[in-house]
């Protein structure tokens, strides 16, 4: 009896009745070609393995693999850059699944579609839905990395590195502990947390060297070095940034971190050839105005006033820099020994300049009514400049 045909037949048919329903067999080939693409995906062959996902949705539309081959495809689009592709392969999870499984994790991955297009806020809306629910995914770590990098990049550092002080509270090892650093220092480097930000960018350097965040932890030390007012540190820092990166934004603001560096240690003519080479390597960046001021301001300081001037007159009709380069073209003018024309250019100086400026315009002023034999002006231009200085 234990080994009857009958026995084995009923068990058989009794193991079918209990099998899910519409789950498709290991050997059909439903199952093989999903299997086909799967492979294709763990290999990271995403292109391939969008083909066989789209393939699979079409030829098999009442699979109940259809959750996942969407999911997957959404990933497939993503890691291919097709953002807006993602977007619609994702949310058909949500709309057409909702009370799948695969529904967390589509929520993350619009979260990483949303965070890659520059649309944070979005990008916050899908984190914290994942990481609010109930249900723990194999994202929460990424998901809440990914939360602070938005919020972060929305202007919040301190929502951002609250995220993160949660996060390093609640696990004993960050498996991503570059861009958990990496985060972290950026977000304590715009609250003013200089010190903090740059051991956090050393971790990184630290521990890889050469991983995805180490070219961009070694620049964010050089800006933690230069606001710490260690210049020399932060020169070589910069130097070894401009070795690592090929990247021509970040070359950028390499050379106008030298720049500032190399001004603030008193070599102008560093100073002046690194914002001269910013001009030339990206004429149409938004530093540009105010490496064009920084040029004249080191030409100033080498005592060029005459390039000086060319130089502060380009920027008078600018917003931001417009006062001050009036100021400076009278300066140059007034060393150069041209009174007249030097207080005229000070004279045409808005009042309203800003108190620090208006005690330099009024000491120049001071300075050419006196050169002019106008005492009894220049007395007044002092005495001006004495009350703007102390209101």
């Amino acid at each position: 009896m234990r080994n009857s045909p009958l026995l084995l037949a009923l068990l058989f048919a009794l193991a079918l009745a209990l099998a899910p329903a519409g789950a498709p067999r290991a050997d059909s080939p439903e199952e093989r070609d999903f299997r086909t693409a799967s492979n294709a995906f763990e290999s990271k062959l995403f292109s391939h393995a969008h083909r066989w996902f789209l393939i699979f949705v079409q030829k098999y539309p009442q699979s109940p693999r259809l959750p996942e081959a969407y999911l997957k495809m959404g990933v497939c689009s993503y890691n291919l850059e097709e953002y807006e592709r993602a977007r619609g392969e994702l949310k058909a999870v949500l709309d057409r699944f909702p009370y799948s499984e695969a529904v967390l994790d589509a929520r993350y991955w619009l979260g990483e579609v949303e965070l890659a297009e520059g649309n944070y806020a979005k990008a916050v809306e899908y984190f914290r839905r994942v990481l609010d629910s109930p249900v723990k995914t194999e994202y929460d770590e990424r998901a809440t990395l990914s939360l602070a990098y938005a919020l972060f990049r929305l202007g919040n550092p301190s929502a951002a590195a609250a995220e993160l002080d949660r996060l390093a509270r609640s696990r004993k090892r960050i498996s991503d502990a570059d861009r958990f650093d990496f985060i972290y220092g950026m977000a304590l480097f715009d609250l003013g947390r200089y010190e903090q930000a740059l051991a956090r960018f050393r971790a990184v350097l630290d521990r890889s060297g050469k991983g995805p965040y180490a070219a961009r932890s070694l620049f964010w030390l050089a800006e933690c070095l230069y606001k710490l007012g260690r210049f020399d540190e932060a020169l070589r820092a910069y130097y070894e940034m401009r070795r690592r990166t090929d990247d021509p934004e970040m070359l950028a603001r390499v050379l106008y971190g030298l720049g500032w560096a190399y001004f603030k240690t008193g070599d102008f003519s560093d100073s002046l050839a690194a914002f001269r080479e910013l001009l030339r390597f990206r004429p149409a960046s938004p530093l540009v105005p105010v490496a064009t001021f920084k040029i004249a301001e080191n030409l100033y300081r080498l005592g060029d006033y005459r390039a000086a001037v060319r130089r502060f007159r380009r920027l008078l009709s600018h917003p931001d820099y417009g006062d001050s380069a009036a100021f400076y073209i009278g300066e140059c003018l007034y060393r150069m020994k041209r009174y007249r024309a030097a207080l005229s250019r000070l004279m045409a100086v808005p009042p309203d300049c800003g108190r620090p400026l208006r005690a330099l315009v009024l000491r120049d002023i001071g300075l050419c009514l006196y050169e002019l034999n106008r005492f009894g002006e220049s007395y007044a231009a002092f005495r001006a400049m004495y009350a703007a200085a102390l209101t």
